[in-house]
């Protein structure tokens, strides 16, 4: 990535850039469970294009503040909707969704979605539903396009 400073402008540019690539990702997901696709990876691309728009509204809200929180962040789920919460002054998570995503973040933030392992079989994500990361992805999707505007 170029080093240097951006305009307000290029930080905004950045972070819609970030938030459509999240979009994409969740768009790949649903072209997947609609077309009978491994449920492990339905969710982790569920999950990469959560993360990836809940960074991209971060970078709008404040590219200054939370660019260098970004790595901090890294790929935890639960870090990310925390920090998205505070810096929107929204709502928190209610506790049943907070503790469904705590447990995608456990599949996730080991990469355990991506490759194959012994948590296959003996503890496989399949108990995971997808429809609540659906609905959490519709509703990112839909401020998202009020906080980019």
């Amino acid at each position: 990535m170029p080093k240097g400073k951006f305009t307000s402008a290029g930080k905004r540019l950045i972070a819609r850039a970030m938030f459509h690539k999240g979009t994409q990702f969740v768009t790949a997901s649903i072209f997947l469970r609609q077309n009978n696709g491994f449920h492990d990876i339905v969710l982790h691309l569920l999950a990469q294009g959560i993360e990836i728009m809940q960074k991209g509204l971060l970078l709008a809200n404040n590219y200054d503040v939370f660019r260098p929180q970004l790595r901090k962040i890294g790929h935890d789920l639960t870090k990310g909707a925390d920090a998205l919460h505070t810096a929107y002054s929204l709502k928190p998570l209610k506790p049943e969704m907070k503790s469904q995503l705590e447990e995608l973040n456990k599949y996730y933030g080991q990469h355990l979605l991506r490759y194959g392992g012994a948590h296959d079989i003996l503890s496989p994500p399949t108990k995971i539903k997808v429809e609540p990361f659906q609905r959490m992805a519709l509703a990112l999707l839909r401020f998202g396009k009020k906080a980019l505007k």
